[in-house]
This record gives structure tokens, C-alpha cells and sequence, in this order.
């Protein structure tokens, strides 16, 4: 699924370092932001898996992917436009399915993606239909990251928002907390493994992968931005 900030280009990178940490298929994973679920889909070495956002309408589509039927939506920015200012009028899960898909970037209800055609979008919708074939053995949960804060022997894999760049969930948009997430991650770090893709962190957090990119929604291939991969130095 095409995701704003998702890892769908990088995940070539980071799913196997996530897998060298699992040590058994009884291993608990934890995607605590998962977003369009590209790096979740590919960890087969564990049964154990929990897909976590604290969008509701994300969530929901996941849990019902199976109720799409492309032959009944209407691919136009008039439908976008009415179900982005009814949300109430609708399902949840049909809200999260046009609110990223029919979105420029996947950022929900970001824009309509003019610049799409109608096949274009449909082929994306297609695409996430099909990715739900990898993902039927994991759970999806939708609450706060901070309600997994009692997991130990896990391995966390944490794409939260970034620092000064645009969030990824409504919602965190005005209340993510940075300071308060990176202490999380330090008592975390005692009983897990925690993994956090982000483009800068604290001094006591070493970077156990790096790799520049072109950014998801530049323009301009020469606009390179670096993704990092943290983990926690333990004293």
C-alpha cells in the first residue's frame, strides 16, 4: 500500500535486519506504526506479528479489506470530496480505503490525486488487496504505542513521526510527543528489542543502518533525504 512515509522502497533493507533480531517463529514483532504495512508483510520468520496505528480508519481497512468491491466505488474527486467531509455517514473502513488511496502520496485525505488516472488508482487498490494475502496471520490493533509499554522479549520496530517533517497520522500531527516517545524507547530497550527508523535521535541511540534516498514526495530525483535505523546503546 502507498503510505506518506512508508517504507515501501526501503524495505529491501530493513526487513532483514528486523528478521536477524527475531529468534524464533514464536518471536513476538510489533509494527507499532504500521501505516501501509510494507515492512510487516514481508517478516515471515514469525507467527507472532501485531500491526499497530492509532489511525481508526487505517486500522479498520485492514480488518476489512475484505469487504471491497472496486466495481462499487466511484473513482471520482466528487465521491473523495463527499466521503472526506461525511465521515460519519460512512464506515470506518471505507473512510480509511478512499481516504489513502484516492490521496496524493497515500497521506490521508491529503489532496485528491489528480495528477492519477481512474486506472492508475485502481491498479493501487488492486495492489493493497492483494498485499492483504501476506498479512492475514497478523493482528491488527489500533491504540496509543504507549499501550504496549508492559511487552517484554519482543522486537519492536517503531516508524513513528518524524521529527520536523510532516507526521503521518492526523493525530499525531499536533501531539506527538518526541522527548516523551525517545524515554519510552530507553525503558523499552530493557526487556526488547526496539528498532526506530527515523532521520535524527538523542545522542545515547546508535544508527545500525543508514542509506539516502530520493524523498516520497519530491518532484526532483536530486532531492535526497537519509533514512536511519536506531537502536537504544544499553549501558
Amino acid at each position: 500500500m502507498w503510505y506518506l512515509g512508508g517504507k515501501i522502497r526501503l524495505s529491501k533493507y530493513i526487513v532483514p535486519i528486523i528478521k536477524y533480531y527475531i529468534k524464533s517463529e514464536n518471536s513476538l514483532f510489533i509494527d507499532l506504526f504500521c501505516g501501509g504495512c510494507n515492512i510487516i508483510d514481508k517478516i515471515d520468520n514469525t507467527n507472532n506479528k501485531i500491526a499497530n496505528d492509532n489511525n481508526k480508519y487505517l486500522i479498520s481497512m485492514w480488518n476489512n479489506i475484505d469487504k471491497v468491491d472496486l466495481s462499487e466505488i466511484k473513482i471520482t474527486k466528487e465521491h473523495y470530496d463527499e466521503v472526506r467531509n461525511n465521515k460519519d455517514y460512512y464506515e470506518d473502513w471505507y473512510v480509511g480505503f478512499i481516504g489513502f488511496h484516492f490521496s496524493y502520496g497515500g497521506k490521508f485525505f491529503g489532496g485528491f490525486a489528480r495528477s492519477r488516472y481512474e486506472d492508475h488508482i485502481e491498479r493501487s487498490c488492486t495492489k493493497t488487496i492483494k498485499q492483504y494475502e501476506y498479512l492475514k496471520n497478523v493482528y491488527f490493533s489500533h491504540q496509543d504505542y504507549k499501550y504496549y509499554s508492559n511487552v517484554k522479549d519482543a522486537v519492536i520496530y517503531c516508524d513513528s513521526p518524524y521529527d520536523n517533517c510532516t507526521q503521518k497520522s492526523t493525530k499525531y500531527l499536533s501531539s506527538f510527543d518526541h522527548r516523551e516517545f525517545w524515554e519510552w524507547v530507553r525503558k523499552m530497550s530493557k526487556y526488547n528489542t526496539v528498532l526506530i527508523s527515523e532521520k535524527i535521535a538523542p545522542d545515547d541511540f546508535e544508527v545500525i543502518w543508514e542509506k539516502s534516498h530520493n524523498s516520497n514526495m519530491s518532484y526532483i530525483k536530486s532531492d535526497k533525504t537519509s533514512e536511519k535505523l536506531f537502536k537504544y546503546k544499553r549501558s
